[in-house]
């Protein structure tokens, strides 16, 4: 009985020593684009294939390993595209024998343009036609768009002996896909034309909207009024920038160049479109805001973005109550939904107002 059980043991722990013989790693193991087109992962268009991340196998076993298979799975969000794509080493080829403590590495175009390597053959392919086919709805999307829609993308590897056994967990990539909205300013300032907003503050708040995640500050110091906003990017450099980071909020810090009473500033946000290929930077860009400072108003910062605020939407009677604040009416609390409204209250109330999540009905004046 003891025997046995001792046989049953070692066999248990043969099983578990092959079952985590390989170590996978990929790197990177998460990103995000903007666009990504079909052709990034279509086998017959080789000169259009990035590199998406880089597969590290490690084996850590007890002993070399011969004819195993590497599965390949693919999705979208919770539709299965690609479902145990199989790839295996050529005979005779520096893969083939997989030895103890050897590593290797293949990166995604490897593993798509497998046959083209020389390396590897296909099994099961990574067939494009089955994956765009897979699913209608992503299909109808495809063909409607030209390029991948929104979600997450799991893309998996594994390695099996020539068992079917697994010899390694998993490995994942993930890539998700936020087509990019347009920027939209918020405040302060107007778009550039016949009247400049004044504001006084000298450390302003710079709110926007956007999906997005990274963006690009820029702040121009204008010496005359500008009708025309291509000429302030052509004619005039910077004043100052800034990288704002997963943020539609930026407050102008104090160790930034001084914002000057009387003078006119122009600002822009600029965020980076992500793809897999990017064969030139590619920005995407916001209109430009103007405004002047003029700190001899004496209007509160809280009387400024509401000017600002109530400039950005449209109700009946916004004239009327727009006078009534630039010729001097005190502001004691704005309230929304029964809740007191502060500065950062009332930007994010304004971005949620873009990007239509919420609508103002009415606008009451006590």
């Amino acid at each position: 009985m003891k025997r046995i059980l001792f046989i049953t043991l070692i066999g248990f722990l043969s099983f578990f020593d092959l079952f985590t013989a390989v170590t996978l790693e990929i790197n990177p193991n998460n990103v995000v684009y903007n666009y990504f087109y079909p052709s990034y992962i279509d086998p017959e268009n080789p000169g259009a294939q990035p590199i998406l991340f880089w597969l590290t196998a490690i084996n850590e076993g007890n002993e070399d390993i011969t004819n195993y298979e590497i599965r390949l799975g693919f999705q979208w969000r919770d539709i299965l595209l690609v479902d145990n794509a199989i790839i295996k080493p050529q005979p005779g080829s520096i893969y083939y024998v997989f030895e103890v403590n050897e590593t290797f590495s293949l990166s995604s175009r490897d593993i798509i343009l497998a046959e083209d390597t020389g390396d590897f053959y296909i099994e099961e392919g990574f067939e494009f036609d089955e994956l765009i086919d897979a699913n209608d709805e992503f299909k109808d999307l495809v063909l409607e768009l030209g390029y991948f829609p929104d979600g997450d993308y799991i893309f998996s590897v594994q390695l099996f002996d020539e068992n079917g056994y697994e010899i390694s967990q998993p490995a994942i990539f993930t890539f998700t896909i936020i087509t990019p909205t347009s920027i939209t300013l918020i405040s302060p300032g107007n778009p550039v034309g016949p009247s400049i907003t004044n504001i006084a503050d000298s450390n302003p708040y710079f709110v926007w909207f956007s999906n997005m995640i990274n963006y690009e500050f820029r702040l121009y110091e204008l010496d005359r009024e500008i009708t025309d906003p291509e000429d302030i990017e052509l004619q005039y450099e910077p004043y100052y920038e800034d990288f704002v980071y997963n943020n539609l909020v930026y407050s102008y810090p104090p160790q930034a160049p001084p914002l000057r009473d009387g003078n006119i500033y122009g600002w822009q946000i600029l965020a980076d479109v992500v793809t897999p290929m990017q064969t030139k930077e590619e920005k995407l860009k916001s209109n430009i805001h103007v405004f002047r400072i003029s700190l001899q108003e004496g209007t509160d910062p809280l009387k400024q973005l509401l000017i600002n605020f109530f400039q950005q939407i449209n109700f009946e009677g916004i004239e009327e109550v727009l006078q009534m604040l630039k010729q001097g009416y005190s502001l004691n609390k704005i309230t929304w939904m029964g809740e007191e409204l502060g500065v950062e209250g009332l930007n994010d109330l304004l971005r949620q107002i873009s990007a239509g999540d919420k609508e103002i009905k009415s606008v009451i004046i006590e």
